[in-house]
């Protein structure tokens, strides 16, 4: 039984991801295979209903959505989702009973009252169709061969008798989300405006638009879509959970919490809306409401591997490296192939200088057969650290041409080239800088911003009034880093402040335009920025470290102190990981001055690290990454 029920909880999931993803076929493959071995499952019954819903069946999600409630009454979003479907199938006096009966089953008001109000209107309305199916026969018969994987022939069928169908939004909307499948993204948009022009209240024609804008990154267009959903069914959670993401995609962190709570009031025991709100606010910087949100997630659903491994990552940020390794344990019995647990593994090893044991972790990704290469090639990025630290020369020359030679420019390869030449005499171009140290660029930003108000007071309130979580990092000295991104959605720094980064990244960028290097060549077309402030205290340091996801870094002196001795509180970039006071000679680093109002610019692959300094006074700075997207 227990095996049972943990084959049919892996194939729930891969159902759900499916969903999310807009893989309607495969959703619909894995819920129906739920029901097979367990037909009244209550989460299989009531997804299955939301896609036949999508399709355009009704009156076969009714049959869902009422098997659901029979098997588990007391889930609010079953009797919401039922409901709202009798609506739409224009059955006044069965949403009616089956309202009551959902207020007594616990129901809250709110949710009643404007359930109600909406059979009222239906009543009072002229327009009574039958609850029979509306779908023509070749309607259905395109829908078919959708759910049978035949992707090309739905859509040439669905093309065929369009002529006489013109008018179904049913077709225009199944063929919209054929072409989504099919990633021809223009055509789907096309498809499914269409099907909104002939049914202007169809909740679920907004939401496929929105999943297609996401997929496309066009997230202001996929916000803007959801919102429309919402318009016409708002008693939907899973609406407000995918605007949520969508809100977050786009930087805008606040909105998207909001979303999510929205979400969670319509149903509280909605796991992923609690884990996606766990995200949110680490990103926010908030560690202890994201550990609450995650926990609060796996209450609900402790099958979910998702919450396991995000809540691995927050106790691995601050610091607690036994709690995140049980977590990502936890996440990897779940799901054995769970390859971003699988990595958080490796690394979390890897911090506390088990290397030998975080190459096990790294080389079970790499060997999935159908691993995506996007993730086998950051793997074996962090691979090469494990390997490096361990002077497993062979393999690791191995590995680090095998990445050079597919083509792939990061800066965690232009490090590791720097660097393997220093050690042991690798002659070859770096892929991604060949003389990074001549890449670093300073500038005055007190010349051109209003540097008191963009950047030095917003940052001195966020350590004064302790706006944000602190992380563990184990690179400090005497000093404190703040947790999250506060550079994101305008929470800490106004949008003005982050314009004026973007704007002094494109000088950067325009300086070197015509220099033939990786870093310069292959620019990211669309990237994130991720901030956050450091607050040292007298003697305060960080050891060399480079920012392995990064792009450009970049540091912003909030507060320099008087220097008291020769490059006190200075920056140091280097080609290696060396300490700056072990150093002879600057053969391979250099010096930067910095005073409070200086922007430091350099390729990620540079170590970097702070002078110690002696003063009473506070050294701070608001560092960032710029990502590519």
């Amino acid at each position: 039984m227990g095996d049972l029920h943990v084959k049919l909880e892996k194939s729930l999931r891969k159902g759900i991801n499916a969903h999310k993803a807009g893989d309607l076929r495969k959703a619909d493959i894995y819920y129906s295979a739920v029901l097979k071995a367990a037909p009244d499952h209550p989460e299989a019954n009531h997804n299955m209903g939301i896609l036949a819903t999508t399709a355009g069946r009704a009156k076969e999600a009714m049959l869902f959505f009422k098997k659901a409630i029979e098997t588990k009454p007391n889930i609010d979003q079953y009797w919401i989702s039922y409901i709202l479907i009798l609506i739409e199938l224009k059955n006044p006096d069965e949403a009616k009973n089956a309202l009551q009966e959902a207020r007594n089953n616990g129901l809250d008001e709110p949710r009643y009252i404007e359930l109600n109000t909406r059979i009222l209107q239906l009543s009072e309305s002229k327009k009574e169709l039958a609850p029979a199916s509306r779908l023509e026969p070749a309607i259905e018969h395109v829908i078919k061969l959708y759910n049978e994987g035949k992707l090309e022939q739905s859509l040439q069928e669905a093309e065929r008798i369009l002529p006489e169908n013109n008018g179904s939004f049913d077709l225009y909307n199944i063929m919209g989300v054929v072409n989504a499948q099919l990633n021809r993204p223009e055509s789907a948009i096309e498809n499914i405006q269409k099907a909104l022009s002939l049914k202007p209240d169809f909740s679920d024609g907004y939401n496929n638009l929105g999943n297609i804008y996401q997929q496309s990154r066009k997230f202001d267009l996929a916000i803007e879509s959801y919102k429309k959903a919402i318009d016409f069914n708002p008693l939907s959670s899973s609406l407000y959970n995918n605007l949520g993401c969508a809100l977050q995609e786009f930087g805008r962190i606040g909105p998207a919490i909001q979303a999510f709570r929205k979400a969670i009031e319509i149903n509280p025991e909605y796991a992923e809306a609690f884990n996606n709100l766990g995200r949110a606010n680490k990103i926010k910087g908030d560690s202890e409401a994201a550990i609450k949100n995650y926990l609060e997630a796996i209450r609900i659903r402790n099958d979910l591997p998702e919450p396991h491994n995000n809540l691995g990552g927050v106790y691995q940020e601050r610091g607690e490296i036994s709690s995140a390794i049980d977590c990502y344990q936890k996440a990897i019995k779940l799901n054995p192939e769970y390859s971003q647990a699988l990595v958080n593994m490796g690394l979390a090893l890897q911090s506390i200088d088990k290397h030998s044991e975080s190459i096990l972790f790294f080389d079970k990704v790499m060997a999935k057969k159908d691993q995506d290469p996007l993730t086998i090639d950051k793997t074996k990025s962090f691979l090469l650290q494990s390997l490096f630290a361990l002077d497993k020369r062979e393999r690791f020359l191995s590995e680090l041409n095998d990445l050079i030679g597919s083509g792939k420019k990061n800066a965690l390869i232009g490090s590791f080239c720097s660097r393997a030449k220093i050690r042991y005499g690798l002659h070859t171009k770096n892929p991604f800088c060949n003389e990074p140290l001549n890449y670093v660029v300073k500038t005055t930003l007190s010349r051109n911003y209003d540097f008191e108000n963009l950047f030095r007071k917003p940052a001195l309130s966020i350590l004064e009034n302790r706006k944000v979580s602190i992380r563990y990092q184990s690179l400090l000295n005497n000093a404190e880093q703040t947790s999250g991104n506060i550079l994101t959605g305008g929470s800490y720094f106004s949008d003005q402040a982050s314009n004026a980064i973007r704007l002094e990244i494109d000088k950067y960028r325009r300086k070197f335009e015509s220099r033939n290097e990786g870093l310069i060549l292959n620019w990211p077309d669309e990237y994130n920025i991720s901030g956050w402030l450091v607050r040292y205290k007298n003697g305060g340091s960080v050891s060399p470290h480079i920012h392995e996801t990064g792009w450009l870094s970049g540091s912003i002196y909030i507060n320099v102190p008087k220097s008291t001795g020769p490059n006190d509180g200075n920056l140091f970039v280097s080609l290696d990981d060396k300490e700056y006071e072990q150093r002879g000679n600057l053969t391979n680093g250099k010096i930067i001055e910095v005073q409070t109002g200086t922007l430091c610019l350099f390729p990620a692959s540079l170590h970097h690290c702070t002078i110690p300094f002696n003063s009473p006074e506070e050294r701070i700075v608001l560092a960032f990454d710029i990502i590519p997207n």
